[in-house]
Order: structure tokens, then C-alpha cells, then sequence
């Protein structure tokens, strides 16, 4: 298989685990993120450090998505203290990404911050909207540290992985 095949192979997985995550239950998204990760550490994986980028994206990702609901940026309908599972199976999605379909980023530092600034909430809205989790964006300063924390997240996963498993 091509490293194109490859990433575009990623990205697919990705994307349908993401939607997987946000509109089923915590179950299927465990066995779905499961699965998706099983094929990528046989297919895709280019490296056997790269669980390395797992266990970092999924602290980050924790501290992170704790801090949101702590500030009441992120609500979920049973007011959890903690990410629940299926954004937790969200972060180890993003992470498979980091190496493969997003790693043309890597070299992209000022353009990853950029995007991650857009795009980190964006997920985070789409997402909400489709689950019913209330993202209060109406307030401007919950919109910006949104984009400031996915603005600093981004390029962090991506210069680890360049600097501690491409290396």
C-alpha cells in the first residue's frame, strides 16, 4: 500500500469514527474506535513508537476537555466532571491522524496553529450540535479559548511527533 493510499485510507477512518463517536452511544464508540485503531496499527502505522502520540494526545485531549467542562464551555446533559468516553475515543482518532493524513502539517507550524484555531471549534460545534451537548459560543470568550487552546494543541501533537517519533 502507498502512503497516499494510506492516508487517504486514514482520513476516511477518521472521519467515519468521528461521526460514529458523536451520534452513538459510548459502547459503540469504544468498539468503533477499536476497530479503526486495530487497522490502523496494521496497515497504516509506519512506525512501532507511534503509540507514543496516543498516550500524548489522549493527556492532552483529558486535560483539555476537563477544563472546558470545569469553565462550563462544554455542558453535557448529565453535568460529567470528566470527557466522556466517546470524546475520549475522539482525541485517540485525532492522534492516529497526527503522522498520516495530517502530517503534511508538520513542517506547517504557523498554518496547523491557524487551523487548529478554526477548526478545533468547528469540530467542537459540529459535533455538540449533533449530540446535544451544550457549547456555549455565544460567549466570545469561550469561542477564543477554544481557538487559542486548538491553536496550541495542533502544532504541539504535530512537532512531538516530528521531534520523539519520526526522529
Amino acid at each position: 500500500m502507498t502512503s497516499l493510499q494510506r492516508n487517504i485510507i486514514n482520513a476516511i477512518l477518521f472521519q467515519l469514527g468521528w461521526l460514529i463517536c458523536v451520534i452513538s452511544t459510548n459502547t459503540w464508540a469504544v468498539i468503533s474506535t477499536s476497530l479503526i485503531l486495530i487497522i490502523h496499527f496494521k496497515y497504516i502505522q509506519r512506525t512501532y513508537t507511534e503509540w507514543r502520540i496516543f498516550v500524548i494526545a489522549l493527556l492532552i485531549g483529558f486535560i483539555f476537555d476537563t477544563l472546558l467542562l470545569q469553565a462550563d464551555i462544554l455542558v453535557t446533559p448529565n453535568e460529567q466532571i470528566f470527557q466522556p468516553i466517546w470524546l475520549t475515543c475522539l482525541w485517540a482518532l485525532f492522534a492516529s491522524t497526527i503522522g498520516h493524513s495530517l502530517a503534511w502539517l508538520r513542517q506547517r507550524i504557523a498554518l496547523s496553529a491557524f487551523i487548529g484555531a478554526i477548526f478545533g471549534p468547528l469540530a467542537y460545534k459540529s459535533g455538540a450540535y449533533l449530540v446535544g451537548i451544550q457549547l456555549d459560543l455565544s460567549v466570545l470568550l469561550h469561542l477564543i479559548t477554544l481557538s487559542l487552546g486548538w491553536a496550541i494543541i495542533f502544532p504541539v501533537l504535530l512537532l512531538f511527533y516530528t521531534k520523539y517519533i519520526e526522529a
